[in-house]
């Protein structure tokens, strides 16, 4: 119940609910359950799953409406959905097996430091894995990132 506690807290962090306390404490009830897990593998499948469950109710929340978007105009709507649902949910897989793991091997670390990290490190790399790149690595010279400043309008612009 924890895993889904969390996903229902995450999801009403975002519009059209927007409340304000749910992002400060979303993680809470899912930290506590992965902290109580017991050492060695079977603790750390227990946290993956429950991570997976995290994922899959939070995601699956969140981006209903690509499902309602894409119906009228594909019958892959629901597939893609899944697909979507199924990739994000993999990186809170990814955090709650990491953290359990760190947990493991540094107890010393605190709780939310590790959690902090990790969350952090998750969510670095589920961004730059969308592009496969991190930012500014563009192929463009550095000059060229951004666009040009248009300056000051010319004559022939002011004439039409």
């Amino acid at each position: 119940m924890a895993p889904l506690a969390s996903a229902i807290l995450l999801v009403v962090s975002f519009p059209p609910f927007a409340l304000l306390l749910p992002p400060f404490v979303a993680l809470v009830p899912f930290l506590v359950f992965v902290a109580g897990r017991p050492a060695g593998v079977a603790g750390r499948r227990e946290a993956a799953r429950a991570g997976l469950l995290l994922g899959i109710a939070y995601f699956g929340l969140l981006l209903y409406w690509l499902a309602i978007a894409l119906l009228p105009d594909s019958r892959l709507a629901i597939p893609a959905y899944a697909l979507a649902v199924l990739v994000l949910a993999g990186f809170t897989t990814a955090f709650a097996t990491g953290l359990h793991y760190v947990r493991e091997r540094l107890p010393a670390v605190p709780l939310p430091i590790a959690a902090a990290l990790l969350w952090t490190a998750v969510e670095w790399f589920r961004a730059i894995s969308a592009t496969c790149r991190s930012r500014g690595s563009g192929s463009a010279p550095p000059s060229r990132r951004f666009p040009a400043s248009p300056g000051p309008p010319t004559s022939s612009a002011l004439a039409g």
